[in-house]
């Protein structure tokens, strides 16, 4: 895809969206405080079920239950 070519006035192409003339005024940002700050609470920890190893008949028979479950037509 070409690109078009755009021409611009020189004074459109001198345009800024600032006037260098005028001196740029920052708000005032508050430095850090020298006190220590109070440090935020660490969130709760997470609660996590305990791993369970299992055979691969357990494994086998939890696949084999939920599978029937799906398969089974359901009774309306």
């Amino acid at each position: 895809m070409a690109t078009p070519i755009v021409s611009m006035s020189e004074e459109d192409a001198s345009w800024m969206q600032w006037d260098p003339n005028v001196e740029t005024v920052w708000p005032e940002v508050a430095a850090p405080s020298s006190w220590p700050q109070p440090m935020p609470s660490s969130p709760a920890p997470i609660e996590e079920e305990p791993e369970v190893e299992l055979s691969w008949q357990e494994l086998q028979a939890m696949e084999d239950a939920r599978y029937n479950r799906q398969r089974r037509p359901s009774k309306l």
